[in-house]
């Protein structure tokens, strides 16, 4: 098994206590497995404020901020295509017209019935808790770089053309507005930026390995799912069920309808027909699937991070604007996990870069309900010297946030959390020119 960027990042945080730095530990070793709510992949609800707001770093003395580049996810949502909680139902009448269900099975019946009722006309979409979600991201933005926030601020805000993205975006924005009405605005949701907020796929010809084969061929014979304590609760002849029932597809039809429960306000809970081991079971399967997706793994050539090229390029260009701008300037973008995975993996933030090419032992250094949770956001906040206005690009400081936690970039700093924008460009070009050698 490989661990080649968690060997370069000891090196990374070595060199920075060597500094003084108080740096976090860039490797991750998990001990336990995720809760019940964190098995929900990337359903997992936004953790934050739940599990707490995180304390950040002041500026350097004499430093104050003046830029911000953002990705986001959009939040808690409806899951997506009607067969999500049709085909469950379905299955699960066929089996009670047999008289295959026990009562807890046709309890489980009941109420997924109730939950596909209510799905009806909302595919997708973005739920209170979403929307709640992106009010509070805001709130705390506002809280935390009131300088970013003021009279005299350009604020420009872009989504993807999906209504639940828009919507992310519209909250945030009017809670911006709501707390500094002073800032200008603008914001858009077109065709033209699509392809950079939500890209379609590797962007030249070269193409990794196809990802749908690993999803097809490869992720579940990884994982040892044991899905028997569900069927033993929920069909009369488990042996039945399994042969001619199509019971682990109903399995995982209702699980993943029961980990979305908390995208929602007291709509529905089906955790009682899961033990804490299918749930994560199952979640092993879909931490793999969205590591093939956009990890840094050799098993796909190391190439899926750089499908989000493009933003990197757009937050380079956004940023060099700004440093020579007197102005504050917000740039926020608005889209899907599908982007967030990508970009934490190419950045290479906290432990994310590890390249891990056993998916046996993936869950110990790679965890997606971590990487992009509902409402996920990159911010990456600049400072510049007080009262200046225009700054050298040598003279900022720049530091991460992922999921509004300060996070490593795996650049030398003894200032850490912040760091030197040039090195960071300097970083940042290097994965540029990374994926032009990637597609000769």
């Amino acid at each position: 098994m490989k661990y080649r960027s968690i060997l370069s990042v000891l090196v990374v945080a070595a060199s920075m206590m060597t500094a003084g730095a108080k740096t976090p530990s860039r490797v991750a070793d998990y001990k336990t497995m995720p809760d019940r709510y964190q098995s929900g992949a990337q359903q997992y609800a936004y953790p934050v404020p739940e599990k707490g707001i995180p304390v950040l770093t002041p500026a350097p003395k004499g430093y104050e901020p003046f830029h911000m580049e953002h990705y986001g996810r959009h939040g808690s949502r409806w899951l997506i295509g009607e067969n999500v909680y049709s085909k469950p139902v379905q299955l699960l009448e066929r089996a009670d017209s047999l008289g295959q269900l026990t009562p807890s099975g046709r309890e489980l019946l009941r109420r997924m019935r109730i939950v596909a009722e209510a799905y009806k006309g909302h595919d997708g979409e973005l739920t209170e808790v979403g929307h709640r979600q992106h009010r509070g991201i805001a709130n705390r933005m506002s809280k935390n770089f009131p300088q970013l926030f003021t009279d005299s601020t350009y604020l420009d805000a872009r989504s993807s053309m999906v209504i639940r993205c828009i919507l992310s975006m519209a909250n945030e924005v009017a809670e911006l507005e709501r707390l500094n009405p002073g800032i200008h605005t603008r914001q858009d949701a077109s065709a033209s930026t699509q392809d950079l907020m939500a890209p379609p796929g590797f962007p030249c010809t070269n193409r990794p390995a196809d990802d749908n084969t690993w999803r097809r061929d490869s992720l579940a014979a990884h994982v040892n799912n044991d899905h028997s304590a569900f069927i033993a609760k929920v069909f009369k002849d488990p042996e039945l069920a399994k042969r001619e029932l199509k019971a682990d597809k109903i399995f995982n039809g209702a699980a993943k309808v029961a980990l979305n429960s908390q995208s929602h306000d007291g709509l529905y809970d089906l955790y009682e027909w899961f033990t804490l081991p299918e749930l994560q079971g199952k979640w092993k399967v879909d931490n793999a699937k969205w590591y093939i997706h956009g990890g840094n793994t050799s098993l796909t050539g190391n190439r899926p991070p750089y499908r989000v090229i493009n933003l990197l390029r757009d937050m380079v260009q956004g940023a060099d604007t700004a440093v020579v701008s007197k102005n504050p300037t917000v740039n926020l973008r608005f889209g899907h996990d599908s982007v967030v995975v990508p970009l934490v993996c190419m950045l290479e933030l906290g432990t994310y870069g590890v390249d891990v090419d056993n998916l046996d032992k993936l869950h110990d250094y790679w965890r997606d309900y971590e990487v992009t949770p509902m409402a996920a956001n990159v911010q990456f906040v600049f400072y510049r010297p007080e009262g200046k206005g225009a700054a050298r690009p040598e003279d900022v400081l720049v530091k991460v946030l992922h999921n509004e936690a300060e996070t490593t970039l795996p650049i030398p700093t003894d200032t850490w959390p912040y760091y030197k924008w040039t090195d960071v460009r300097s970083f940042m070009q290097t994965k540029l020119d990374t994926f032009n050698t990637l597609c000769k």
